[in-house]
C-alpha cells in the first residue's frame, strides 16, 4: 500500500479484491477497507475520477470511527459493451486542512483452479479494470420508486414505507426476498419481499420496534436468486443463481414529526429592555398531535424574565426581560417541543443566541 506525506497517512483505503465485469442494468458492490493512523477518526468521502460510458458510481461516506463500506457501481440499462478504469479517491478534512489520496485496488493477476488449495496471485494497484459484457441486460435489477437516488424521510417513532420495484426477466419469475445490508439496525429485518411474478412490493419498517438514530442512514437490499438465463442470442436457456443488489438507500430520520423554529430576525436586547421573538412549530409526516413547548435560558445567564403568548395556529411568541442583574454579552435561550408519537415520546429543540448589550450602548 502507498505512502505519502504525514497528513494524508492518517488513512489509507484499499477495496478487496473482486470482478469487475457488469451486464448492463447490474449494480456492483465494492467493499472498501480504510485504515486509519494517528488517532484520524474523521469522516472519509469515496468518490470517482472519470468512468467509462454508460457506468455511474454512488459516492460513499465512511463515518468517523467506521473502517468500511460498500460503494456501488452501476451500469445504465442501455450501457454498451465498454473497457475502461475505475479510479476513485479518498476524501477528507485532516488538521483542517482537505486531504485526498487514492483507493488501491486488490487485484487478482492470475485465475486458480481452487483458491481455497492454491494461492491466489494478487497486487494493489490504483487502476482497475472495468468492463460492461455483452448486449443482455442482466436479468434481476432492483430499483426504488424512480431512477435516481433520493432520500426517504420520518421520524424517531415514526413509520417507514418504501416502494420497490423488481425489474426481472421472465425466467425469473419465482417469489424473491431481499434482505437489508449495509445497516447494522436493521439487520434482524424480514427484508422486502416480491411475490411470485410480481414487480412491486413495499418495504416497511416501524421504528417503534427497530430503532433509527435522529441522522442520515444509508442501507441497501442484497439476495441470491435462481432463473434460467441465456447467455448469448440464440444460445439455449440454463439454470443459474445470481447475486443482486440494489444501489444505495438513503432515510434521514428527525427526532421528531415537528420542528421548532424561530420566525424572523431577533433584535438586540439592552439591559432593562424587552425583545418579542415569534417562534413557530413545523410538522411534518401528517402529524396531528398535541405539541407542548417550554423554554429557559442556561445557567449561565442570570436576570432574565420570559413569558410567552397563547399558542395559535401553531405560532407564539415569547417576551425575554432582561433585568438590572443581567450581563451584556450572548447568552443561549433553549427552546422544547414535545409530544407522543405511537405511544413514544419525541422532543425536537432548538437553541436561540440573544445578544445583550449595556444599556447605555
Amino acid at each position: 500500500l502507498h505512502r505519502v506525506d504525514r497528513r494524508q497517512r492518517q488513512m489509507c483505503i484499499r477495496d478487496r479484491v473482486e470482478t469487475s465485469t457488469l451486464l448492463p442494468g447490474q449494480v456492483l458492490p465494492i467493499r472498501i477497507k480504510l485504515d486509519r493512523y494517528d488517532g484520524f477518526r474523521g469522516e472519509v468521502k469515496i468518490t470517482s475520477g472519470t468512468l467509462p460510458v454508460g457506468v455511474h458510481v454512488h459516492p460513499l461516506t465512511i463515518s468517523g470511527g467506521s473502517h468500511e463500506g460498500v460503494l456501488f457501481v452501476e451500469a445504465d440499462d442501455e450501457a454498451k459493451p465498454v473497457t475502461g478504469d475505475l479510479v476513485l479517491f479518498a476524501t477528507a478534512i485532516i488538521g483542517g486542512k482537505e486531504s485526498k489520496v487514492s483507493v488501491e485496488h486488490g487485484q487478482v493477476v492470475w485465475e486458480v483452479g481452487d483458491y481455497n488449495i492454491d494461492p491466489v496471485g494478487s497486487r494493489v494497484s490504483p487502476n482497475r479494470k472495468l468492463a460492461i459484457a455483452g448486449q443482455s441486460i442482466f436479468p434481476v435489477r432492483l430499483k426504488t420508486d424512480g431512477e435516481e437516488v433520493k432520500r426517504w424521510q420520518t421520524s424517531v417513532a415514526g413509520k417507514l414505507n418504501i416502494p420497490v420495484q423488481l425489474k426481472r426477466q421472465a425466467e425469473f419469475s419465482e417469489a424473491y426476498t431481499f434482505k437489508v445490508g449495509g445497516l447494522k439496525a436493521l439487520a434482524k429485518h424480514a427484508g422486502v419481499t416480491f411475490s411470485k411474478g410480481k414487480e412491486s412490493a413495499n418495504f416497511e419498517v416501524d421504528l417503534t420496534k427497530m430503532a433509527l438514530a435522529p441522522g442520515l442512514h444509508e442501507f441497501y437490499f442484497h439476495g441470491e436468486v435462481k432463473g434460467k438465463y441465456r447467455r448469448e442470442q440464440g444460445a439455449d436457456l440454463k439454470d443459474l443463481t445470481i447475486s443482486t443488489y440494489s444501489p444505495p438507500i438513503f432515510v434521514d430520520v428527525f427526532p421528531a414529526p415537528f420542528e421548532i423554529e424561530v420566525d424572523g430576525e431577533i433584535s438586540a436586547l439592552k439591559k432593562g429592555g424587552r425583545v418579542s421573538i415569534p417562534i413557530k412549530l413545523t410538522r411534518r409526516f401528517n402529524f396531528g398531535g398535541q405539541i407542548e413547548v417550554a423554554s429557559a435560558f442556561g445557567n449561565e445567564a442570570k436576570g432574565f424574565k420570559i413569558t410567552s403568548s397563547m399558542l395559535r395556529n401553531d405560532r407564539f411568541d415569547l417576551t425575554i426581560e432582561a433585568g438590572d442583574k443581567s450581563e451584556a454579552g450572548s447568552v443561549s435561550l433553549e427552546l422544547t417541543a414535545k409530544g407522543q408519537l405511537n405511544g413514544k415520546p419525541v422532543v425536537a429543540t432548538k437553541r436561540v443566541n440573544l445578544d445583550v448589550k449595556a444599556s447605555e450602548e
